[in-house]
């Protein structure tokens, strides 16, 4: 086999996806033309799916290093201020529309404000769920614990 050939052939089994082929070429060209150099090379589905698309591409280590990166940075932001601002806004367009305070504070418990109990069940299959994910991830990385 010649080797442009090879190269060809090599790289597309890599890709394994025929409609991304030419976007990858020009993504790798990109990288070739910086000498191999980090850089931005723009991909709305790594963007959005950031976990998913490694384990789509098959890179279980970057997979499990975006999803500690990202529950990381979410234990950084500062939910507790933002539910507080949440309540004062709706307060205070509350009280300007509704001068009968039950009212107000019916309206606040079970349309503004209050929780979705059914939340909790998500949440606890979603951790046992991702509990499951982190194992298999971790058992297809091939890393040990030695």
């Amino acid at each position: 086999m010649k080797k442009e050939q090879y190269e060809r052939d090599i790289f597309e089994a890599y890709i394994a996806t025929e409609s991304q082929f030419e976007w990858y070429r020009k993504a790798f060209d990109f990288f070739d033309a910086r000498g191999g150099k980090i850089g931005w090379y723009w991909n709305i589905w790594a963007a959005l799916g950031g976990f998913w698309y490694f384990i789509y591409r098959k890179e279980m280590n970057i997979a499990l290093w975006t999803l500690f990166i990202t529950i990381f940075v979410a234990m950084l932001l500062p939910f507790g201020w933002y539910i507080f601002k949440q309540y004062h806004e709706k307060k205070k367009r509350l009280e300007s529309i509704l001068k009968d305070e039950m009212k107000s504070i019916v309206v606040m418990r079970h349309q503004l404000g209050g929780v979705h109990l059914w939340s909790i069940y998500i949440a606890i299959f979603s951790l046992v769920a991702l509990v499951l994910i982190l194992i298999g991830l971790y058992s297809m990385s091939g890393m040990s614990l030695s």
